[in-house]
Protein backbone atom coordinates (compact mmCIF):
# COMPACT_ATOMS: atom_id res chain seq x y z
CA UNK A 1 0.00 0.00 0.00
CA UNK A 2 1.53 3.32 -1.10
CA UNK A 3 1.13 6.20 1.71
CA UNK A 4 -1.13 9.03 0.28
CA UNK A 5 0.74 11.92 -1.77
CA UNK A 6 -1.45 14.64 -0.49
CA UNK A 7 -0.76 13.46 2.97
CA UNK A 8 3.28 13.26 2.52
CA UNK A 9 3.18 16.84 1.35
CA UNK A 10 1.02 18.00 4.07
CA UNK A 11 3.35 16.41 6.81
CA UNK A 12 6.32 17.15 5.12
CA UNK A 13 5.24 20.62 4.90
CA UNK A 14 4.71 20.96 8.98
CA UNK A 15 8.56 19.27 9.73
CA UNK A 16 10.34 23.22 9.91
CA UNK A 17 7.76 24.49 12.63
CA UNK A 18 7.87 21.17 14.62
CA UNK A 19 11.96 21.12 14.17
CA UNK A 20 11.98 24.68 15.55
CA UNK A 21 9.64 24.29 18.54
CA UNK A 22 11.61 21.34 19.02
CA UNK A 23 14.89 22.98 19.02
CA UNK A 24 13.53 25.32 21.42
CA UNK A 25 11.98 23.16 23.89
CA UNK A 26 15.53 20.73 23.93
CA UNK A 27 17.97 22.40 22.50
CA UNK A 28 19.17 22.83 19.18
CA UNK A 29 21.74 20.04 19.89
CA UNK A 30 22.61 17.32 22.49
CA UNK A 31 25.05 18.76 24.80
CA UNK A 32 25.28 15.29 26.87
CA UNK A 33 28.82 13.97 27.65
CA UNK A 34 28.37 10.48 27.92
CA UNK A 35 26.06 8.26 25.83
CA UNK A 36 23.76 7.77 28.47
CA UNK A 37 23.54 11.43 28.79
CA UNK A 38 23.34 11.69 24.46
CA UNK A 39 20.63 8.47 24.49
CA UNK A 40 17.92 10.03 27.17
CA UNK A 41 18.40 13.57 25.16
CA UNK A 42 18.05 12.22 21.59
CA UNK A 43 14.92 10.45 22.64
CA UNK A 44 13.35 13.15 24.22
CA UNK A 45 13.96 15.66 21.09
CA UNK A 46 12.11 12.96 18.90
CA UNK A 47 9.49 12.06 21.44
CA UNK A 48 8.73 15.84 21.65
CA UNK A 49 9.13 16.31 17.49
CA UNK A 50 6.91 13.83 16.52
CA UNK A 51 4.37 14.66 18.66
CA UNK A 52 4.59 18.58 17.76
CA UNK A 53 4.25 17.17 14.10
CA UNK A 54 0.91 15.41 15.53
CA UNK A 55 -0.08 18.33 17.14
CA UNK A 56 0.48 20.18 13.84
CA UNK A 57 -1.41 17.85 11.84
CA UNK A 58 -4.38 17.98 14.11
CA UNK A 59 -4.71 21.64 13.84
CA UNK A 60 -3.95 21.48 9.80
CA UNK A 61 -7.02 18.61 9.67
CA UNK A 62 -9.70 21.02 12.04
CA UNK A 63 -8.51 23.83 9.97
CA UNK A 64 -8.86 22.16 6.58
CA UNK A 65 -12.27 20.49 7.40
CA UNK A 66 -13.62 23.46 9.84
CA UNK A 67 -15.65 21.14 11.44
CA UNK A 68 -17.83 20.00 8.83
CA UNK A 69 -19.29 16.63 8.91
CA UNK A 70 -18.49 14.11 6.61
CA UNK A 71 -21.25 11.72 5.19
CA UNK A 72 -24.92 12.04 6.45
CA UNK A 73 -24.62 8.33 7.57
CA UNK A 74 -21.53 8.94 9.95
CA UNK A 75 -22.75 11.27 11.87
CA UNK A 76 -18.83 11.94 12.78
CA UNK A 77 -16.73 15.65 12.35
CA UNK A 78 -14.10 15.65 9.78
CA UNK A 79 -11.71 15.80 12.31
CA UNK A 80 -12.95 12.75 14.47
CA UNK A 81 -12.29 10.92 11.06
CA UNK A 82 -8.76 11.81 10.29
CA UNK A 83 -7.96 11.05 14.19
CA UNK A 84 -8.33 7.57 12.96
CA UNK A 85 -6.49 7.46 10.08
CA UNK A 86 -3.17 6.17 10.29
CA UNK A 87 -0.47 7.38 7.24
Amino acid sequence: MNPDPEYIKLRDSLIPKAEKWTNKLCGKKNQGGNKKERDVWNARWSREFLKRVDFLYQEKMEELCQGKYIGSSTGKKSAEIADTLTP
